[in-house]
């Protein structure tokens, strides 16, 4: 596209203020502007029409910049500014025009007594004379259940309100007559009114609305999600922006007492109450809180604490004391009821005090079963104290704590938002979508950055497939062919499950040589007695 617009100069140039500086300076581009300008001087009654997106954003400094790259632009065409007719579009224009007037000026170098400021009307919001309380709103939404579609919702709200319709009646209607059910609810027209103020929070609108009523928050909740699927003559009845933020994890700490009254518990971790973002300190049932790691290999839980290597019984601190040459990290690993490593070092720790005692206080309140290592691994240059292979799994230690890092946690963002949304019922958008119209669409201020954002989201997803596979693959074969499930039937069973959940996996050669597999072996799969010749030959 770029080389076909350096060849023919483009009517329409949509561009930043960042790459029209390259191509005013640029040898490639000089085409467009000398063919430019010529036109300008075989028309001079014509002008170049410039728009200015967001121009509120063009301040200050960098506004005095783009002032000056607008002055060079119409200097390399060879005319004034004014061959250029501006349109500044803004969402953020005050009543008092003065200051627009000056920015216009100073933007593009022109007098402001053409200038004309065209401003929105704000539509008028209708309160009804409907009267419903927050229970009245939450009680018309029934209890229903997580599979209801947002249909369904929409006519269980519909019915609850007494205003029940027809299970003929298309989406498209049931859509518009809950817009004109909810327009004659005051409520909701005190809601449309808030929402047109300010950014507030769920909570923030709800105090508003309700004041202290009980489900106050819920009903919000609910008016906001049935005004989202509401229509008015065809159109969103209440257009909305939620902004969800996402805090990434710095750090978890956990309650080292296995017998903590305010864990929940939830399986049987020989652990306490555990802490998003939280620093090391006490927890409220007095025991001691230590930052939490885990093995990346098998997922084995470690404590991070500190401690003076010794025969006998030694202090394990969740902070470094300050002044002891002596003190390096150590890591411990809590041993389950069922769980006790071989050859390795154990001890009981008092959760209360810190100190790990080699004799057994098995029963004892305040006191967690630990295995823990003195061992110095030569990359960590004899500041750390830690197994040389897992005491879990035997295996390769990796040990790395909870914080968050990389793109893989916001792919799993990505992903359950992509999961929460409905498919469409819409028969030609079925069709049309691969996706059945679900779609979540991401922004990145950098193009390097989404570059990379969509690489790793790329192979985040590739690698959450697989897993599924594998683990279908892994079930099916077990429930259907428990005497022939070896290791190495795994392989063949998983071309069947990609295959019967048509599944895109790997890229290039690769997938090439997997989907010629399949199709190769496709009679196999929808014969099982034949597939399971296939598995017991293996």
């Amino acid at each position: 596209m770029r080389f076909e617009m350096q060849r023919h100069v483009p009517d329409i140039l949509v561009t930043n203020y960042s790459m029209l500086q390259y191509m005013l300076i640029r040898a490639t581009e000089n085409g467009i502007w000398e063919n430019t300008a010529k036109w300008l001087e075989r028309n001079p009654k014509e002008r170049i029409l410039l728009v200015l997106d967001e121009a509120h954003m063009y301040k200050g400094a960098a506004g005095g910049e783009v002032s000056l790259l607008l002055k060079r632009l119409a200097a390399r065409l060879g005319v004034g500014m004014g061959r250029f007719q501006f349109i500044l579009t803004s969402a953020s224009i005050p009543e008092n025009h003065e200051p627009v007037e000056r920015f216009f000026e100073d933007m593009a170098g022109r007098s402001a007594s053409n200038l004309r400021i065209i401003t929105g009307k704000e539509q008028e919001v209708i309160r009804g004379s409907r009267i419903l309380s927050a229970k009245d709103i939450v009680a018309a939404t029934g209890a229903g259940n997580d599979a209801d579609t947002s249909m369904m919702r929409l006519r269980r709200f519909l019915s609850g309100i007494g205003q029940p319709v027809p299970e003929s009646m298309d989406e498209q209607m049931v859509r518009e007559r809950a817009g004109e059910e909810l327009q004659k609810i005051e409520r909701f027209g005190a809601l449309a009114e808030i929402l047109r103020r300010k950014t507030m929070t769920l909570e923030e609108v709800a105090e508003e609305i309700f004041k202290d009523e009980p489900e106050a928050v819920r009903a919000t909740d609910i008016l906001l999600n049935i005004a989202a699927l509401a229509l008015d003559e065809g159109r969103p009845l209440l257009p909305t922006r939620m902004h969800l933020f996402i805090r990434g994890i710095q750090s978890l700490t956990v309650c080292a007492d296995p017998r903590c009254i305010y864990a929940e518990k939830k399986d049987d971790l020989p652990l306490g109450k555990t802490f998003i973002n939280g620093s090391a300190g006490h927890c409220s049932c007095g025991a001691k809180t230590y930052e939490l790691a885990t093995d990346r290999t098998c997922g084995a839980l470690f404590l991070k604490g500190y401690a003076n290597p010794s025969d006998d019984d030694f202090f394990f601190w969740n902070e470094k004391p300050v002044g002891n040459s002596e003190i390096k990290a150590l890591s411990v690993m809590p041993i389950a009821e069922d769980s006790r490593p071989d050859d390795t070092k154990t001890g009981w720790l008092n959760t209360v005090s810190g100190k790990i005692y080699r004799d057994d206080h098995h029963g004892q309140s305040h006191f967690s079963h630990v295995a823990f290592s003195f061992d110095q691994p030569k990359d960590m240059d004899g500041k750390k104290m830690q197994f040389t292979t897992c005491p879990k799994c035997s295996g390769r230690l990796s040990v790395s704590d909870f914080t968050t890092k990389g793109n893989e946690p916001f792919y799993n963002v990505v992903a359950e938002q992509f999961s929460l949304q409905e498919p469409s019922s819409n028969p030609e958008k079925l069709w049309r979508n691969p996706n059945a119209g679900k779609k979540v669409i991401l922004f990145s201020d950098s193009r390097q950055a989404a570059a990379r954002i969509a690489l790793d989201l790329t192979e985040s997803s590739d690698k959450d497939l697989m897993r599924k596979l594998l683990c279908r693959a892994a079930y099916d074969l077990y429930r259907e062919y428990r005497e022939e499930a070896t290791v190495s039937a795994v392989y063949p069973m998983l071309l069947k499950t990609v295959s019967e959940h048509e599944s895109r996996i790997f890229y290039g050669n690769d997938r090439t040589t997997i989907m010629g597999k399949i199709e190769k072996d496709q009679r196999k799969y929808e014969n099982p007695r034949r597939f399971k010749k296939t598995i017991s030959r293996r």
